[in-house]
C-alpha cells in the first residue's frame, strides 16, 4: 500500500492543490522558492496523520483546512488481508476496482474543534455501499420451526451455527483502515546517538533519556541485543561481539557516506560496553554504553562533530532502522534534508533514499540541485505563488508534465542539476541529441536502451509536441549542437519531417521516422502492449494501439513513466516481448544509433 496522491484545500498558503499524485517509485520531492508552501504540505499530510491542527494552519477565510489522501493497494486481497471481505458491504470489490484499487480519505476539520479532525471517505461510490440496505440472514419464528407430529425430534447436542461476521459501518471502516495505513512520520533530528547512555534506560525503554533513539537505531541496525549487554559474563568475548557488529554497520554505513576525512579515511561508529565507576553515586557498577565517531587520527564523541557528520549519521541510522523493523508502514516527511551537508554527502543522501525506496516512502523538500535526478523528473513537484512578485498570494502545486509553466526561479534547482556536471548528464550536451515529439517518447526509449542493453551514450530530449520540433531544431543550430529528430509516422510527424528536410535546418541523415507508427506505442503488437504496457491482457483494442490511448483512460505519459521505472528495476526484460516486436525495436533503436 502506498500513498498515492493527495489533495489539500485551506491550509496557510493554501487554497486547493487539487489532486497531485506523487512518484509510483517511492520518492518525492517539493521545489520552491523560501516562503512558497513547500514545507506547508510537509505539514498538512502530518496533520492528517495526526488529526490536528493549529490557528496558524488555518487560512483567514472562513473555510477550514482539509487534507485528502489516496492510498492503493497492490490488489484486493491486500485489503483483504486486512479487512475481511465479509465485513465490507455488498459490491465493495466491484468499486473498488473501479477506482483502480484505491481509497481516498480526507481529514475534515471544523471551527470548533482543532483536535481531532474528522475522517472520511472521499469515493462516493464507495460511501453509497452504506447507504444500500444490506442482506441479513432471514429470522426464523419458533412456529415455523416447530414442525409437525410426525416430525422427528430435533438433535439435541448439534453444535451451534457460528455467528455471521458483523458488516462495518462506514465510521467503523473508515477507523480500521486508517489504523493500518502508513504513518505519516516528519523527520526530526532527535535521534543523534549520545556521548553515552546507561543500560538501563535502553531496559526501560525510557524515551526521555538523552540519545534514547539514536541508541536504539544503532543496536536494532547492528543486530545488539540489550539482553545480551544485560548478562554478559565475559567482558572480553562481548566486547569482541560488539566489535565484529559495529564494523558490519560502518561497511554498510560507508557505502553511503562518500567523503573521506583526508585522502583516504572514513569516519567509523564505535560502541564500548563500561561499567560506571565507583564514584558515580547510586550507579557504582551498573553497564552504560560509549559511542564514538572515529577516523585516522582518533575519536571524538559524537557531540564533537561537525553538525553534518551528525546530522548524516543520525538520518542514516533512523531510515535504517524504520526499514528493518516496519517494512513498507511509513512515509518520512523530510524538510531539507542535509542542509548542512557539502555537496557529495548531499548526493549521498539521494542514495539511501534510493536504497530504501522499497521499504519507506519519501517525500521531502529541498533547494539543492543535488538531491534531484534529472533522469527522473517524475518525482518532482514544484510550488510557486499564483503571483510571484506576492508572498501573499495563494501556493499552487505543479506536476512534472507541466514543469514548463514554473517560473525559472522555481525551477532553478532542476535548472542548476543541468549544469552541475555536463560530463555526468543528459539533458543538453554538445552531441548524440535525439530530439523527440514528447515526453513519452522520452520514457519509452529510455526504457527501451536500458532494456535491449545499448552501450551507446545518447541524449534525448523531448518537445512539448511535435509542432515544435522545428523551433527546437533552430535552437539546437544555432548554440552550434549536433541532434538528430525523430518523428512519429502520422500526418503530423510527416509534416514537421518535410519541413526540416526542406528546410535544411537538420540533414536528411539525421532525420528519422518510425515507420508505420502512427504513436511510439505501436512499436509493440497489440498482445505485448496490453500484458506489458497496460498491464490488463484482457483490454479488448479495435484500433492501434496510439489511437486507443487517444480514447481511453490511460495516461500516455503515466503508462511510459511507469514502463521506464519497471525497466530500470529490472522488472521488465528483452524475452517478455514477442520476436515482431524486438525486430522493431531493434530496428528503431539502431537507426537512432547510426546518427549519433
Amino acid at each position: 500500500m502506498r500513498l498515492n496522491a493527495f489533495r489539500i484545500k485551506n491550509f496557510r498558503s493554501i487554497v486547493d492543490t487539487n489532486f497531485r499524485d506523487l512518484s509510483p517509485d517511492g520518492i518525492s520531492l517539493i521545489v520552491g522558492q523560501n516562503e512558497s508552501g513547500k514545507s506547508s504540505i510537509l505539514e498538512a499530510l502530518n496533520c492528517f496523520e495526526i488529526g490536528e491542527i493549529t490557528e496558524d494552519d488555518v487560512r483567514s477565510s472562513a473555510d477550514m483546512p482539509e487534507v485528502s489522501c489516496v492510498f492503493k493497494f497492490d490488489n484486493f486481497t491486500e485489503l483483504t488481508d486486512l479487512i475481511p471481505e465479509e465485513k465490507l458491504p455488498k459490491g465493495f470489490s466491484k468499486i473498488f476496482k473501479k477506482l483502480n484499487n484505491c481509497i481516498t480519505l480526507t481529514r475534515i476539520w471544523d471551527s470548533d474543534n482543532y483536535d481531532d479532525g474528522n475522517l472520511v471517505i472521499e469515493n462516493d461510490d464507495l460511501r453509497s455501499l452504506w447507504e444500500i440496505k444490506q442482506e441479513e440472514p432471514p429470522v426464523v419464528s419458533p412456529q415455523e420451526n416447530a414442525g409437525t407430529p410426525n416430525t422427528e425430534p430435533p438433535v439435541v447436542n448439534e453444535a451451534p451455527a457460528e455467528p455471521k461476521p458483523i458488516i462495518l459501518s462506514e465510521d467503523e471502516f473508515t477507523t480500521e483502515l486508517f489504523s493500518y495505513l502508513p504513518v505519516m512520520d516528519i523527520f526530526e533530528d532527535n535521534s543523534l546517538l549520545p556521548p553515552t547512555i546507561d543500560l538501563e534506560d535502553l531496559i526501560t525503554k525510557n524515551t526521555k533519556a538523552n540519545g534514547y533513539e539514536g541508541a536504539k537505531n544503532f543496536l536494532l541496525i547492528a543486530d545488539i541485543k540489550v539482553e545480551e549487554l544485560k548478562n554478559q559474563s565475559n567482558i572480553r568475548i562481548t566486547g569482541d561481539m560488539i566489535e565484529n557488529k559495529c564494523k558490519k554497520v560502518n561497511i554498510e554505513l560507508q557505502k553511503y557516506w562518500h567523503q573521506t576525512v583526508g585522502k583516504r579515511d572514513k569516519i567509523e561508529v564505535s560502541l564500548e560496553l563500561k561499567n560506571h565507576p565507583s564514584e558515580v553515586e547510586g550507579k557504582q557498577g551498573k553497564p552504560y554504553l560509549t559511542f564514538w565517531i572515529r577516523d585516522k587520527n582518533g575519536r571524538l564523541s559524537p557531540m564533537q562533530r561537525s553538525k553534518g557528520v551528525k546530522w548524516f549519521i543520525s538520518f542514516y541510522l533512523k531510515l535504517e532502522a524504520t526499514a528493518k523493523l516496519e517494512k513498507s508502514s511509513r512515509i518520512f516527511l523530510i524538510d531539507e534534508p542535509g542542509a548542512n551537508l557539502h555537496a557529495k554527502a548531499q548526493k549521498d543522501i539521494l542514495s539511501v533514499f534510493e536504497k530504501q525506496k522499497e521499504n519507506l516512502q519519501i517525500i521531502f523538500t529541498t533547494h539543492s540541485p543535488y538531491l534531484l535526478d534529472v533522469e527522473r523528473v517524475y518525482r518532482v513537484l514544484a510550488v510557486e505563488r499564483a503571483d510571484t512578485e506576492d508572498d501573499k498570494s495563494e501556493t499552487k502545486v505543479i506536476t512534472f508534465q507541466n514543469l514548463g509553466s514554473a517560473s525559472v526561479d522555481t525551477l532553478m534547482p532542476l535548472y542548476t542539476n543541468m549544469g552541475v556536471d555536463v560530463s555526468n548528464q543528459s539533458i543538453i550536451a554538445k552531441d548524440r541529441n535525439v530530439l523527440l515529439e514528447e515526453i513519452s517518447a522520452f520514457f519509452y526509449l529510455k526504457g527501451l536502451w536500458k532494456i535491449f542493453e545499448k552501450e551507446e551514450k545518447v541524449n534525448f530530449l523531448p518537445a512539448t509536441g511535435c509542432a515544435n520540433l522545428p523551433l527546437l531544431s533552430n535552437l539546437m543550430l544555432g548554440w552550434g549542437l549536433s541532434f538528430s529528430v525523430l518523428v512519429d509516422d502520422d500526418s503530423h510527424g510527416r509534416k514537421v519531417y518535410k519541413e526540416l528536410k526542406d528546410s535544411c535546418v537538420c540533414p536528411e541523415e539525421k532525420l528519422l521516422k518510425i515507420d508505420g507508427c502512427p504513436g511510439i506505442e505501436d512499436l509493440f503488437t497489440q498482445t505485448d502492449f496490453k500484458k506489458i504496457i497496460l498491464k490488463s491482457p484482457n483490454t479488448q483494442i479495435k484500433a492501434s494501439n496510439s489511437e486507443f490511448l487517444k480514447t481511453s483512460n490511460f495516461s500516455k505519459v503515466i503508462l511510459s513513466r511507469d514502463f521506464m521505472i519497471r525497466a530500470f528495476d529490472g522488472t521488465i526484460k528483452k524475452t517478455d516481448f514477442s520476436n515482431q516486436t524486438q525486430t522493431k525495436i531493434e530496428e528503431i533503436l539502431s537507426k537512432i544509433i547510426a546518427t549519433l
